[in-house]
Protein backbone atom coordinates (compact mmCIF):
# COMPACT_ATOMS: atom_id res chain seq x y z
CA UNK A 1 0.00 0.00 0.00
CA UNK A 2 1.09 3.40 -0.42
CA UNK A 3 1.71 5.89 2.46
CA UNK A 4 -1.94 7.71 1.46
CA UNK A 5 -4.12 4.61 1.76
CA UNK A 6 -2.21 3.60 5.00
CA UNK A 7 -2.30 6.98 6.71
CA UNK A 8 -6.47 6.74 5.82
CA UNK A 9 -6.27 2.90 7.14
CA UNK A 10 -4.46 3.51 10.53
CA UNK A 11 -6.02 6.74 11.01
CA UNK A 12 -9.64 5.66 10.92
CA UNK A 13 -8.23 2.01 12.62
CA UNK A 14 -6.65 4.34 15.45
CA UNK A 15 -9.72 6.49 15.88
CA UNK A 16 -11.72 3.28 16.56
CA UNK A 17 -9.95 2.00 19.68
CA UNK A 18 -11.87 2.76 22.65
CA UNK A 19 -9.77 4.92 24.98
CA UNK A 20 -9.26 2.44 27.67
CA UNK A 21 -7.92 0.09 25.07
CA UNK A 22 -5.40 2.91 23.97
CA UNK A 23 -3.87 3.49 27.97
CA UNK A 24 -3.70 -0.55 28.13
CA UNK A 25 -1.75 -0.81 25.14
CA UNK A 26 0.50 2.17 25.83
CA UNK A 27 1.22 0.99 29.08
CA UNK A 28 2.76 -2.16 27.30
CA UNK A 29 4.51 0.00 24.99
CA UNK A 30 5.95 2.13 28.13
CA UNK A 31 6.76 -1.69 29.79
CA UNK A 32 8.83 -2.85 26.71
CA UNK A 33 10.37 0.78 26.41
CA UNK A 34 11.58 0.33 30.14
CA UNK A 35 13.59 -3.08 28.84
CA UNK A 36 15.32 -1.32 25.92
CA UNK A 37 19.09 -0.07 26.52
CA UNK A 38 18.48 3.39 26.19
CA UNK A 39 21.55 6.04 26.42
CA UNK A 40 21.32 7.72 29.97
CA UNK A 41 21.25 11.19 30.62
CA UNK A 42 19.85 12.04 26.88
CA UNK A 43 19.01 14.71 25.18
CA UNK A 44 15.14 14.14 23.90
CA UNK A 45 13.52 15.90 21.21
CA UNK A 46 9.64 14.73 22.32
CA UNK A 47 6.38 15.72 21.02
CA UNK A 48 3.02 17.07 22.13
CA UNK A 49 0.57 14.18 21.98
CA UNK A 50 -2.50 14.86 20.02
CA UNK A 51 -5.48 13.26 21.90
CA UNK A 52 -7.89 13.77 19.68
CA UNK A 53 -6.29 11.79 17.01
CA UNK A 54 -6.28 8.90 20.13
CA UNK A 55 -2.30 9.29 19.68
CA UNK A 56 -0.49 7.40 22.75
CA UNK A 57 0.36 10.22 25.65
CA UNK A 58 3.46 10.49 25.21
CA UNK A 59 4.15 12.43 28.87
CA UNK A 60 3.70 8.64 30.17
CA UNK A 61 6.53 7.11 27.80
CA UNK A 62 8.67 10.59 29.24
CA UNK A 63 7.82 9.33 32.74
CA UNK A 64 9.90 6.26 32.07
CA UNK A 65 12.64 8.09 30.58
CA UNK A 66 13.19 9.82 33.19
CA UNK A 67 12.78 7.63 35.70
CA UNK A 68 14.40 4.96 34.49
CA UNK A 69 17.39 6.56 32.16
CA UNK A 70 17.87 9.19 33.89
CA UNK A 71 17.08 11.93 31.30
CA UNK A 72 15.60 15.12 32.08
CA UNK A 73 16.46 17.40 29.40
CA UNK A 74 13.91 17.11 26.72
CA UNK A 75 12.98 19.37 23.81
CA UNK A 76 9.99 19.92 21.53
CA UNK A 77 9.28 21.32 18.06
CA UNK A 78 7.85 23.90 16.72
CA UNK A 79 6.42 22.93 13.23
CA UNK A 80 6.47 25.85 10.29
CA UNK A 81 3.72 25.27 7.98
CA UNK A 82 4.71 27.70 5.83
CA UNK A 83 7.95 25.61 4.58
CA UNK A 84 7.39 21.74 6.44
CA UNK A 85 10.39 22.65 8.50
CA UNK A 86 10.43 22.30 12.45
CA UNK A 87 12.40 23.84 15.62
CA UNK A 88 13.22 22.35 18.78
CA UNK A 89 12.99 24.47 21.97
CA UNK A 90 13.80 22.90 25.20
CA UNK A 91 11.67 22.66 27.79
CA UNK A 92 12.61 24.97 30.84
CA UNK A 93 11.29 28.00 32.09
CA UNK A 94 11.49 30.13 28.88
CA UNK A 95 9.66 27.85 26.92
CA UNK A 96 6.06 29.57 25.39
CA UNK A 97 2.95 27.50 24.44
CA UNK A 98 0.31 27.79 22.42
CA UNK A 99 -2.26 25.71 20.05
CA UNK A 100 -1.32 25.85 16.49
CA UNK A 101 -3.45 23.56 14.03
CA UNK A 102 -4.70 21.44 16.55
CA UNK A 103 -1.20 20.83 17.90
CA UNK A 104 0.12 22.18 21.50
CA UNK A 105 3.88 23.24 20.46
CA UNK A 106 6.26 25.69 21.79
CA UNK A 107 6.24 29.38 20.57
CA UNK A 108 9.32 30.85 21.83
CA UNK A 109 11.87 29.73 24.21
CA UNK A 110 15.97 28.56 23.72
CA UNK A 111 16.72 26.59 20.00
CA UNK A 112 17.93 23.55 20.51
CA UNK A 113 20.45 22.79 17.70
CA UNK A 114 19.56 19.02 15.85
CA UNK A 115 22.79 18.31 16.49
CA UNK A 116 22.82 18.02 20.07
CA UNK A 117 19.97 15.93 20.02
CA UNK A 118 20.67 11.98 21.25
CA UNK A 119 17.26 10.38 20.44
CA UNK A 120 14.42 11.84 18.39
CA UNK A 121 10.94 10.40 20.03
CA UNK A 122 9.04 10.02 16.48
CA UNK A 123 5.07 10.31 16.14
CA UNK A 124 3.53 8.17 13.72
CA UNK A 125 0.53 6.10 12.21
CA UNK A 126 2.01 2.60 11.50
CA UNK A 127 5.61 1.72 9.95
CA UNK A 128 6.62 -1.17 7.94
CA UNK A 129 9.50 -3.98 8.37
CA UNK A 130 12.13 -1.96 7.73
CA UNK A 131 11.34 1.05 9.92
CA UNK A 132 10.18 3.22 7.23
CA UNK A 133 6.77 5.28 8.61
CA UNK A 134 3.65 6.71 7.72
CA UNK A 135 2.95 10.07 9.25
CA UNK A 136 0.30 12.58 9.03
CA UNK A 137 1.91 13.90 5.37
CA UNK A 138 3.68 16.86 5.63
CA UNK A 139 7.33 15.97 5.90
CA UNK A 140 8.34 17.67 9.17
CA UNK A 141 10.23 14.57 10.80
CA UNK A 142 12.44 13.71 7.46
CA UNK A 143 13.55 17.35 7.66
CA UNK A 144 13.88 17.48 10.49
CA UNK A 145 16.46 14.44 10.93
CA UNK A 146 18.46 15.02 7.99
CA UNK A 147 19.92 17.67 10.57
CA UNK A 148 20.69 15.48 13.27
CA UNK A 149 23.96 13.42 13.82
CA UNK A 150 24.28 9.70 12.12
CA UNK A 151 23.91 7.95 15.67
CA UNK A 152 20.95 10.06 16.65
CA UNK A 153 18.59 7.38 17.94
CA UNK A 154 15.01 7.58 15.86
CA UNK A 155 12.34 5.90 18.10
CA UNK A 156 8.73 5.54 17.33
CA UNK A 157 5.77 4.34 19.03
CA UNK A 158 2.67 2.42 17.52
CA UNK A 159 -0.51 0.68 18.46
CA UNK A 160 -0.52 -1.21 15.39
CA UNK A 161 2.29 -4.27 13.72
CA UNK A 162 4.20 -3.02 11.12
CA UNK A 163 3.04 -3.61 7.21
CA UNK A 164 4.72 -5.78 5.04
CA UNK A 165 5.92 -2.88 3.32
CA UNK A 166 5.38 1.30 2.62
CA UNK A 167 5.35 1.03 -1.14
CA UNK A 168 5.88 4.67 -1.82
CA UNK A 169 9.41 5.08 -0.04
CA UNK A 170 11.65 7.18 -1.63
CA UNK A 171 15.07 8.89 -0.84
CA UNK A 172 13.84 11.46 1.26
CA UNK A 173 12.30 8.99 4.00
CA UNK A 174 14.73 8.30 6.87
CA UNK A 175 13.58 5.37 8.78
CA UNK A 176 13.28 4.55 12.51
CA UNK A 177 16.24 2.88 14.02
CA UNK A 178 13.27 0.98 16.86
CA UNK A 179 9.85 0.95 16.72
CA UNK A 180 7.74 0.06 20.08
CA UNK A 181 4.16 -1.95 19.60
CA UNK A 182 2.24 -3.03 22.71
CA UNK A 183 3.13 -6.60 21.42
CA UNK A 184 7.28 -5.73 21.31
CA UNK A 185 10.16 -3.60 20.30
CA UNK A 186 11.34 -3.85 16.47
CA UNK A 187 14.70 -2.63 16.17
CA UNK A 188 16.03 -1.78 12.35
CA UNK A 189 19.72 -0.99 12.85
Amino acid sequence: MNKQALRQKYREKRLGIDKKDVVSMQNRIAQHLRRWPLPLNAIYLSFKSIQALNEIDISEIEKVITTAFGSKLFAYPKADFTDSSMTAYIDNELINWEVVKGIMQPVSGTVLNPEEIDVVLVPLLIFDEKGYRVGYGKGFYDRFLKHCRPDTLKIGFCLFEPEKKIDDVNGYDIPLDICVTPNRIYEFK
